[in-house]
C-alpha cells in the first residue's frame, strides 16, 4: 500500500481530512486500528451531511408549504429534514461502534488513558464551531 491512505468511500476533500482526524485521535488513544478507517469515513462523511442539512434547515425553515393536486396547500417537513434525521440515526450508531459514546467507551479495550470527550466534541460542532 502506498504512504496516501485509500478511502473506502469516495470523500470530498473536507470529509477526507475529518475522516482522518477521526481516526487518528482514535489511534491515539489506542481505540482503533485501520480496520476502523472505512467506519471514520462514513462517520465524516454522515456528520458532514448533517451539518449541510442544519445549514439549509437553518436558511429555509424545517417545513414546505406545496400544493396539493386539487389546488390547495399542504405543509410537508423539509426534505433536509429526513437528511437530519437518517445522518443523526447514523451517526449514533457510528459513535457506538467507535466506543464514542460513553456506554460504549466500557467496551472498547484501550491502552491509553486519555479521554475521547474533548475532541469528540469539537469534531461533533459541539464546541460552538461548525
Amino acid at each position: 500500500m502506498s504512504g496516501r491512505a485509500s478511502t473506502f468511500i469516495a470523500l470530498g476533500a473536507e470529509a477526507r481530512r475529518l475522516a482522518e482526524r477521526i481516526h487518528r485521535m482514535l489511534r491515539e488513544r489506542d481505540m482503533a486500528g485501520d480496520v476502523d478507517r472505512p467506519a471514520c469515513e462514513l462517520l465524516a462523511d454522515a456528520l458532514l451531511r448533517l451539518r449541510q442539512a442544519r445549514r439549509v434547515l437553518d436558511r429555509e425553515g424545517i417545513v414546505v408549504r406545496v400544493r396539493t393536486r386539487s389546488g390547495g396547500e399542504a405543509i410537508w417537513p423539509h426534505p433536509a429534514y429526513r437528511v437530519l434525521s437518517a445522518e443523526r440515526a447514523a451517526i449514533l450508531s457510528l459513535l457506538r461502534q467507535l466506543g464514542m459514546t460513553p456506554r460504549a467507551r466500557g467496551d472498547v479495550r484501550r491502552l491509553g488513558a486519555r479521554d475521547v470527550l474533548p475532541d469528540l466534541d469539537e469534531i461533533l460542532g459541539l464546541d460552538g464551531g461548525s
